[in-house]
């Protein structure tokens, strides 16, 4: 296996595993104890046998394949429904706590303001003075006073406790920010959100492990021997070099021998002379 088959695996691994997981809470959901454990165990069953469908369905022909390709894509339906469902739980208790708190926020800022408001004319009564800041209340009217003071200093630090923990700036910063690039309403998008989260995660997923799952496709060896073009050869004229023209036979012809000179003077001359005569004669 390549390099990348694995990391992409590892990536749809990871992605299912999410997906795997919103399964199993969705049917746990359904039922209390063991039942709910059985139908999350059945539709996370669901979610990881989709990831085997669509290279299985690929390595089939047929009414056979057309069926695998068929049962994935209910496979992937039932995964979305799920997936979308968790994810907009989860994400409107996240936006709803952020409500909450700038709910809560708003209100101690105005009750701190109010009781402090109200403790400041509380200290301008001669009650206040005469018990000694509420500290020797012994009267009926000094103790009914008093009680009254307690309770906006508790109001007060309630306050403070609640102002403390700060203000979210906004419940959901993120529809906001991507309703503000849109254009859109900020309620449509936050709403738009989970079913688009859930979607990318389910389809990236699926893609992941058909990727890293589907049968490898063998390539065409390459040929690498170079191909060498002729070259042309251009002769010179005085570098031609001449075939011999063919010669006719001639016939043999029989030289005679030279003439020889017979010297008369010698014994070997006139014998010579005298055998050729006799020849003649004859």
């Amino acid at each position: 296996m390549s390099l990348s088959r694995l990391a992409i695996g590892m990536c749809g691994v990871v992605v299912g595993a999410y997906c795997a997981y919103t399964a199993f809470r969705n049917g746990q959901g359904l039922a209390p104890g063991p039942d709910g454990i059985a139908f999350g165990a059945a539709f996370g069953a669901v979610v990881v046998g989709s990831w085997f469908l669509l290279p299985r369905a690929s390595q089939e022909a047929g009414i056979r394949a057309l069926l695998m390709k068929a049962g994935w894509l209910l496979c992937v339906v039932f995964v979305l429904v799920n997936a979308i469902g968790f994810t907009a739980t989860h994400r409107s208790e996240k936006v709803g706590g952020n409500s909450v708190a700038i709910t809560g926020y708003d209100q101690a800022l105005a009750s701190l303001t109010t009781a402090r408001a109200e403790l400041d004319t509380m200290k301008a009564n001669p009650r206040w003075a005469a018990t000694q800041g509420c500290t020797n209340a012994t009267a009926d009217k000094s103790i009914g006073f008093c009680s009254q003071v307690t309770a906006r200093q508790s109001e007060i630090s309630s306050a403070g406790l609640v102002l403390s923990k700060g203000r979210p700036a906004s419940a959901d910063a993120q529809a906001d920010t991507i309703a503000w690039v849109l254009q859109a309403d900020t309620v449509t998008v936050s709403r738009a959100m989970p079913i688009f989260m859930a979607v990318v995660l389910d389809i990236a997923a699926s893609l992941f492990m058909f990727a890293a799952l589907a049968p490898a496709v063998a390539r065409m060896p390459i040929d690498i021997t170079p191909i060498v073009e002729p070259v042309p050869v251009t002769v010179s004229k005085s570098l031609r070099v001449r075939a011999p023209k063919k010669q006719e036979a001639k016939p043999l012809q029989l030289l005679s021998p030279p003439p020889m000179k017979i010297d008369m003077r010698t014994k070997e001359g006139r014998e010579i002379k005298r055998m050729k005569a006799a020849v003649a004669n004859d």
